[in-house]
């Protein structure tokens, strides 16, 4: 019950009683009058009366101390969901940070084994951040692309990024220039040592993303194609 309630509901009893006090008075005072002295049945309301009263007095108290337990519950309930939510945030950061390290080793030891045996530089995707945009099912993306060996030759070609996730229960792929309102809808690389990478898209409906995988096609024949894997997982903006 809210709170204006009882106390409304309060108030409503209380002057009922005082209504019946105030009568139960009148009419010991008649029966007093017309007898001189107060009957046994007379005495007997008055003091059922009155141990009505403080009855009520003692119901006023322990409704007050319900509902400052009650308070006191939800106090403590939000602080228990925020705590929660604040170890969730941190184990899926934890998560995240162990699958990028997963992903960016077995990347590192592929790109190597290319190098030693063809002698060419790559280039190699790290730093993959994806978070919610201002608008609903809009999310941003950022991540660095850099030559593991520099000076080989100057990184140009194209960066292609694609989604794999589940499409009404099936499994499903959108590339960025099928993505709605993608921002660049492509992705060209041209420079010695690293570039930053950002854009935005819009998830398809229905789609729901699993993992991100960024393939790299340099142009000319200096640099080795290259492809990085990250999962899908909504960052703070």
């Amino acid at each position: 019950m809210p709170d204006s309630s009882r106390c409304f509901t309060r108030r409503l009893l209380l002057f009922g009683m005082v209504t019946l006090l105030l009568a139960l008075l009148f009419w010991l005072g008649y029966d007093l009058g017309r007898g001189g002295t107060l009957s046994t049945a007379g005495m007997q309301i008055f003091n059922l009366n009155l141990q009505r009263l403080d009855l009520q007095r003692e119901l006023d108290e322990v409704e007050a101390r319900l509902q400052d337990s009650e308070r006191q519950r939800r106090l403590l309930e939000r602080s228990q969901q925020i705590d929660l939510e604040s170890t969730r945030i941190l184990k899926e950061q934890l998560r995240q940070a162990l699958d990028d390290r997963v992903s960016l080793a077995r990347e590192m030891s592929y790109l190597k084994r290319l190098i030693r045996e063809g002698g060419k530089g790559a280039v190699q995707v790290t730093g993959f951040r994806v978070s919610a945009g201002s608008v609903e099912r809009v999310f941003r993306y950022s991540f660095t692309a850099a030559q593991v060996v520099s000076g080989l030759a100057k990184a140009q070609g194209r960066i292609r990024l694609r989604l794999e996730g589940l499409e009404n229960g099936e499994a499903a792929a959108f590339s960025l220039d099928e993505l709605p309102a993608a921002d660049p809808r492509k992705l060209d690389m041209d420079f010695e040592h690293l570039q930053n990478l950002a854009g935005e898209f819009e998830l398809p409906e229905g789609f729901e993303p699993k993992t991100v995988v960024i393939d790299v096609e340099p142009a000319g024949g200096q640099l080795v194609p290259s492809s990085a894997t990250f999962p899908w997982v909504v960052g703070p903006r």
